[in-house]
């Protein structure tokens, strides 16, 4: 990949305490993204981020919960709740990116496990967050959802999602005659075999995406080349 004349986006599931943080951090350094949206993020990872995006909104965790956004230029961060989960919101205003007239909303989030028990619960959990989501991208010109969906494309959370923002990574796909990578397995050091990490957008187009090693997680990270 070169570097975008418009938005480097990375997206990475770094499997809260298990992530090498200090590969993490040198990743970072090699692929140069413009934002970085982690899910299960925990302090090691968290720190090497902070050292290196000025502009951020971290939320550590030991568990599946930590999330967070960084960004290389100023944005107007702030937490988003998706239905009593959380997320992060960052908004890339012209002012500050090169982009047109109308802002960028950036949404990183990490929807419930619905192989999680009680599966009953997760499926609730997980109409909540679309739910949510929906209504906090509705009235919005330019978006790009991304983060750990839990949800291959055959799945309902995907395909409601998709049913109001449109997957850029297929699109890119599509356009360039690539395969969409996959993102997650159920081994560590195993093969990828689900795509369930997903960049949704509208507004904005994916020009360019692929794969990226995250050492210590069970997720491969997704990094994007967006128009602006």
């Amino acid at each position: 990949m070169t570097s975008s004349p418009g938005l480097r986006i990375l997206t990475a599931n770094l499997r809260h305490r298990f992530a090498d943080a200090a590969a993490f951090g040198e990743m970072l350094d090699r692929v140069d993204p413009d934002v970085v949206a982690v899910q299960e993020l925990a302090l090691p990872a968290a720190r090497e981020i902070e050292s290196r995006f000025e502009h951020h909104r971290l939320t550590c965790s030991p568990d599946r919960n930590g999330i967070g956004l960084a960004a290389r230029r100023p944005a107007e961060l702030r937490d988003v709740d998706l239905g009593g989960s959380a997320a992060v919101a960052a908004e890339l205003a012209p002012s500050s990116w090169p982009a047109p007239a109308s802002p960028l909303l950036v949404v990183t989030l990490h929807l419930a496990n619905p192989v999680a028990w009680p599966p009953w619960r997760m499926v609730a959990a997980r109409r909540r967050q679309v739910e949510a989501l929906r209504a906090e991208v509705e009235h919005r010109d330019r978006v790009a959802v991304v983060g750990d969906f839990n949800a291959t494309p055959r799945w309902p959370a995907y395909r409601q999602i998709a049913g109001f923002l449109d997957d850029g990574v297929l699109g890119w796909a599509r356009r360039s005659g690539s395969v969409p990578p996959r993102t997650w397995g159920p081994l560590r050091a195993g093969p990828k075999l689900l795509r369930i990490d997903h960049i949704l957008v509208r507004g904005v187009r994916v020009v360019d995406c692929r794969r990226v090693l995250l050492p210590g997680s069970d997720h491969a990270g997704l990094l994007a080349d967006l128009t602006l």
